[in-house]
């Protein structure tokens, strides 16, 4: 039980920081509406 609870807290930081680097991504680059799905995968 003790794995299970350390992956959904690595998991829980991941999802922040590429969230995060997603939308620095959005704001500093100006990217067409359908290629940021293709970037999110990239930093994901």
């Amino acid at each position: 039980m003790e794995i299970m609870n350390q992956v959904l807290a690595f998991a829980s930081v991941l999802a922040v920081i590429v969230i995060s680097l997603v939308q620095l991504v959005k704001k500093t680059i100006n990217l067409p509406v359908n290629v940021v799905p293709a970037v999110c995968v990239v930093i994901g």
